[in-house]
């Protein structure tokens, strides 16, 4: 609903149903039959979080420009569409365009001054890695260039639960990272949710120590990377 909701209407909606038990190929057929827009397939095998990512990636139509994610427990608000495609269209160098998101009471994402639209990719994953700060959007607050889902490698890297994380950190070295200031993404937080079972086992403290030592050497000096090794 929140996507046939939204002002911007160019687009191609691909539902992917990721072996379900429940009704949710049916009512994904229901929209579709409404919709031409709306595509729907379903996995062979059930997949990975990562690797369904990379299975849809690969589905998207090859004149796409951009491709946006929303996650099933996802919304976004109406003019979200609109306000990622206006900026990546305005700054060609942008990459990934991120945007600030409602998790239950928080805000996530807001980490640059408003002042600031686009980030060199460089600076955000410098900014990610000295700071611990929460720079890289997660896929529902994020909008890709589909260029970079067709770099002839799996977008998501790795089959870890911060593969989202991993993508922006392959791909920020050759492109910048946009910020739309305001909240255009909602994530419905409930127990069963991988986010929250990863905050319950404290495995962000893990991933953080896993894109230190991954991405350190790329985006840190030697002297930078060697004071962190202590830390991490």
């Amino acid at each position: 609903e929140s996507v046939l909701a939204q002002d911007y209407q160019n687009w191609e909606y691909l539902i992917v149903d990721n072996c379900s038990t429940d009704g949710t190929r049916t009512i994904a057929d229901e929209y579709a039959a409404r919709d031409l827009r709306i595509r729907v397939t379903t996995n062979a095998d059930f997949l990975s979080m990562p690797q369904n990512f990379n299975h849809a990636f690969l589905q998207v139509a090859p004149d796409a420009a951009y491709c946006k994610v929303i996650c099933a427990d996802d919304w976004i608000l109406p003019g979200c569409i609109r306000k990622m495609v206006a900026l990546a269209e305005q700054n060609p160098s942008v990459g990934i365009v991120g945007c600030y998101q409602q998790s239950a009471s928080r805000v996530r994402w807001a980490v640059f001054p408003p002042s600031r639209s686009v980030i060199p990719g460089r600076e955000a994953c410098r900014v990610s890695l000295i700071d611990s700060a929460h720079v890289m959007p997660q896929p529902t607050a994020a909008l890709y260039r589909a260029d970079l889902l067709r770099a002839g490698k799996p977008f998501f890297p790795n089959d870890q639960p911060h593969s989202d994380t991993s993508a922006c950190f392959e791909a920020l070295d050759r492109c910048d990272l946009g910020v739309v200031h305001e909240v255009l993404a909602v994530e419905r937080v409930h127990a069963d949710q991988i986010t929250s079972q990863m905050a319950d086992l404290a495995s962000g403290d893990l991933a953080y120590v896993e894109t230190v030592i991954e991405y350190g050497p790329r985006y840190l000096s030697p002297h930078e990377f060697e004071a962190f090794k202590p830390r991490v």
